[in-house]
């Protein structure tokens, strides 16, 4: 699957993030052409499968509807059957970012939810590659090989404890990928990966089930059940372009389209 080119990147307050020309709004907008206003028996076979996913109860003379998100939230598009409304989140590439907020306020959430301050300074320390939790000491920086290295131990005991309760773990990502931070915004109900001709669409409960039983021990980086953070720019060795970027921290989900599939053999839409 093609990884698509991110630019002029700006991001809203549920933690999505949009840009000028953007090969992933383009990819949303032909879904919805191949979808909107046709009878269920007029579309491709891929889109059949997205819709009847949807909704189950489909026949094919019946009319489905689609349209594009505008806000700022986690849904791209909708489609819509029966007055009733689906909210789709569309993603493609490997490694699909899922999410990105302030790194600061993320650690206070985290330790909101009782996470110990020894896991988020590592976490902070990570972020910020210079030996601080609060990038004071940028003439410290350090490369990634190097900060990895001196972590990993950290590395150990931050993932024991991020991962132990399986609860945290479904909640935390139910906020990366279907909801945001804001408890108002409309939820996303499935993830479509994939093009307008092939593609996974996976269920939130699925992936919600999925995260609560399958353990992500094999990565040896940060994560939270599949998803792994980085932060946005630390800016090593190079120019400090914005500063806001280096606050930012990236919530990524590598090798989301074989997970889903596996998550599809696997859960109950």
């Amino acid at each position: 699957l093609p990884i698509f080119t991110f630019f002029n990147v700006y991001i809203g307050a549920g933690g999505k993030f949009r840009m000028i020309e953007n090969i992933g709004e383009k990819k949303e907008a032909l879904m919805i052409e191949a979808i909107n206003g046709k009878k269920y028996i007029e579309l491709s076979e891929n889109s059949k499968r997205l819709v009847s996913k949807a909704f189950p109860e489909v026949f094919a003379n019946d009319v489905i509807k689609a349209g594009m998100v505008d806000d700022y939230i986690k849904p791209d598009f909708y489609i819509e059957h029966d007055g009733e409304k689906k909210y789709i989140s569309m993603k493609s590439g490997v490694n699909n970012i899922v999410h990105q907020e302030y790194i600061q306020d993320f650690c206070t959430f985290l330790n909101s939810l009782g996470i110990s301050k020894r896991t988020t300074d590592t976490i902070l320390k990570f972020h910020y590659g210079d030996g601080t939790t609060d990038g004071s000491a940028r003439e410290n920086l350090k490369s990634d090989a190097e900060i990895r290295k001196e972590l990993e131990k950290d590395f150990v005991l931050a993932n024991e404890e991020l991962n132990k309760d399986r609860l945290l773990v479904v909640r935390l990502v139910n906020r990366f990928v279907f909801k945001g931070k804001n408890p108002e915004n409309i939820t996303t109900d499935f993830i479509y990966h994939g093009e307008v001709d092939f593609g996974q669409t996976v269920s939130r409960r699925q992936v919600l089930r999925h995260v609560e039983f399958k353990r992500y021990d094999f990565y040896k980086t940060l994560h939270i059940g599949p998803i792994l953070f980085r932060p946005h720019a630390r800016y090593y060795k190079k120019p400090v372009r914005r500063e806001v970027y280096r606050q930012r921290v990236e919530f990524y989900w590598p090798n989301m389209y074989n997970d889903f599939i596996y998550i599809n053999g696997h859960y109950i839409a």
